[in-house]
């Protein structure tokens, strides 16, 4: 069964997900995290690896930006479509990162550690790391 990973936030900052995102095509040092955390937009690098199939997406997300979103733009950059079953959890603590749909990614950071890097993994509903 698809879950609507489409669904509109009450958010009234930015109306599309493209503005709320930039991809990165290259090695990202702390350095560089760090210093996009306090610019005057400030962003939080996020990678998601994909267990079932290997492949990885990084970009930077403002820190005003909904974890929802943050997880719709995972999902179009890995070519998934939310299944129920679908696993996304930190790689740090191992939570469930759907379980903070609702918060901005500054709700997220501060609540894990302050990092503005956030690494999740992804698995589908029969696939990826055992159970």
């Amino acid at each position: 069964m698809s879950i609507d990973t489409a669904s509109a936030d009450n958010s009234s900052q930015h109306d599309t997900e493209d503005e709320y995102f930039e991809l990165v095509h290259h090695e990202v040092s702390e350095a560089e995290v760090h210093k996009a955390a306090s610019g005057v937009k400030p962003t939080a690098l996020v990678v998601v690896d994909n267990l079932d199939d290997g492949d990885t997406t990084q970009f930077w997300v403002r820190l005003n930006a909904k974890i929802r979103r943050v997880i719709n733009i995972a999902y179009k950059n890995l070519s998934l479509t939310r299944q129920e079953g679908d696993r996304l959890i930190s790689a740090d603590n191992q939570e469930d990162v759907f379980a903070f749909e609702h918060e901005t990614v500054e709700e997220y950071v501060t609540r894990h550690g302050g990092e503005p890097r956030l690494h999740w993994v992804y698995s589908g509903p029969t696939g990826g790391a055992s159970r």
